[in-house]
């Protein structure tokens, strides 16, 4: 997908517009949207899997709502943007994070006695998700400072509101998960 947004060129990151019903790209666009989207609900339907086999530890606010935030928001962009353009661009850095985290899910579960030592890297996966949220939002204030971009500015305002939010929420749980508990170690 970085391909699609950096290779042909098709977009200007100084506005990043849906690409016109003609385009030969928008089929691709369509597809790669409406694919995150059923992705939102296979992470929204992980919360089940951990009630199903009573990980309840691993349910807390922050994934609740993250989850269903997700779902309703990219929703809300393909109900009333449409596909493509600013959310689909955002979209990439949110898939990236996902790599990563799915990635350490099917390592840990690999093997459950290596955890600690093999496993090293689980605190990087919110600094990830921190830097993410972090530079969507930068993109969505630099969005909005373009007068002569008009197509974006909701959904930047929208987009950069929720990486406000996520940034205050993730980084309580990152303080709570790793600083806190390496004080209390101590």
């Amino acid at each position: 997908m970085s391909f699609f947004i950096l290779g042909p060129g098709i977009y200007s990151f100084k506005c990043l517009e849906n690409l016109p019903l003609d385009h030969e790209w928008k089929n691709f666009e369509r597809w790669a949207s409406y694919a995150y989207y059923f992705n939102k609900y296979m992470d929204l339907l992980e919360t089940f899997f951990f009630v199903l086999r009573k990980k309840n530890q691993q349910i807390s606010f922050l994934h609740v709502f993250h989850h269903t935030y997700m779902v309703l928001f990219v929703f809300a962009i393909l109900r009333y943007h449409g596909y493509g353009g600013f959310g689909f661009c955002m979209s990439i850095f949110n898939v990236g994070v996902h790599i990563m985290m799915y990635t350490y899910y099917y390592q840990s579960s690999l093997n459950q006695n290596s955890k600690k030592k093999d496993l090293w890297w689980k605190h990087y996966i919110t600094i990830a998700q921190l830097v993410q949220f972090g530079v969507i939002l930068v993109y969505s204030i630099y969005s909005l400072s373009q007068p002569e971009c008009s197509s974006t500015r909701m959904w930047a305002t929208y987009t950069g509101g929720s990486s406000i939010i996520f940034i205050i929420l993730f980084t309580n749980f990152y303080y709570h998960a790793y600083i806190r508990t390496k004080k209390k170690a101590l």
